[in-house]
């Protein structure tokens, strides 16, 4: 496990995440930002063809979840925020949050940036419009695209789920029978992408992903995983490759954090709003709560 620790940090893709101002909070307790973020930049075409998607460099993050871990480890945090919760993006106004990232790689980071200091610019900016938001220090960031979940959720062997009705829906490609089943590559992908054709749109996908990745968890945290060291090296090589961290992440400190963690003390919620609402220049938003409801959740 150390050794494959080792490998991790010294082959995963960095980005210099973590901003010197605008991003203060107090504690112990570990906050890290998961986000999912819809570029197709690292497939190739039979991969987009089973991903049932198309070129896409894009820089939308669909997919932000606040991870909070206290200082001993006792218990796991995890609070979704929708992508067009309308909040203020620090020096640009309000704007849906999904914005916030691209704000920051194409206004930020000037026009002869690399495409690294692009990526570094909108986690930055994100990082300072999820920390003013929260009044919460956000200490690491971890980036994933579709085709690195798609990788993780085959390296694990699926994740078991159960619909109470078949589900079949052309933009995302699922399509899915009624009942418990176990799903993985693209029709995991398609099970957390799903947002049309569901009641409440984008807020019915955050429980689909957190549905989702609560099983993951469950799965890498059970003992045919922790114990099996081929699948441990493929996930560490999956994870190599799939995901994107703050510069100062180590695996195996993170891991010494959430040593007390067990599946029963992980919890999944969704940051406290309003529903669905609609704004006169961004369309369709999702309204959260005032400041103090939040600060307090």
């Amino acid at each position: 496990g150390w050794y494959l620790g080792q490998v991790a940090d010294a082959s995963m893709n960095r980005t210099d995440a973590i901003p010197d101002s605008g991003n203060e909070g107090i504690g112990d307790a570990m906050n890290l930002l998961l986000v999912g973020s819809d570029s197709r930049a690292s497939a190739s075409e039979e991969e987009l063809a089973q991903l049932n998607t198309e070129a896409n460099d894009g820089v939308n993050t669909d997919t932000m979840i606040l991870v909070h871990v206290p200082a001993d480890g006792s218990e796991a945090s995890f609070v979704s925020f929708p992508r067009d919760s309308f909040v203020e993006i620090p020096g640009y106004g309000d704007h849906k949050l999904n914005s916030a990232y691209a704000y920051g790689y194409y206004e930020e980071a000037g026009e002869d940036a690399t495409d690294a200091e692009r990526q570094a610019a909108g986690a930055q900016l994100l990082i300072q419009t999820i920390s003013g938001l929260t009044g919460l220090s956000i200490d690491h960031y971890a980036e994933v695209d579709l085709l690195g979940f798609f990788k993780l959720s085959e390296v694990v062997g699926g994740v078991e789920v159960n619909l109470c009705a078949p589900v079949k829906e052309a933009n995302s490609g699922v399509d899915l029978p009624a009942g418990v089943q176990t799903i993985s590559g693209e029709q995991a992908l398609s099970f957390v992408r799903q947002r049309y054709d569901l009641p409440r749109g984008d807020l019915d996908r955050i429980v689909r992903q957190q549905t989702f990745m609560a099983g993951m968890i469950r799965k890498m945290l059970s003992d045919n995983v922790l114990l099996d060291l081929g699948k441990q090296r493929r996930l560490v090589e999956a994870a190599a490759d799939s995901l994107t961290v703050d510069e100062d992440l180590k695996l195996l400190d993170l891991a010494a954090q959430m040593q007390s963690v067990t599946p029963d003390s992980i919890r999944f919620q969704t940051v406290p709003n309003l529903g669905t609402d609609r704004d006169e220049d961004a369309g369709s938003i999702v309204r959260l709560e005032d400041e103090e409801t939040l600060r307090a959740f």
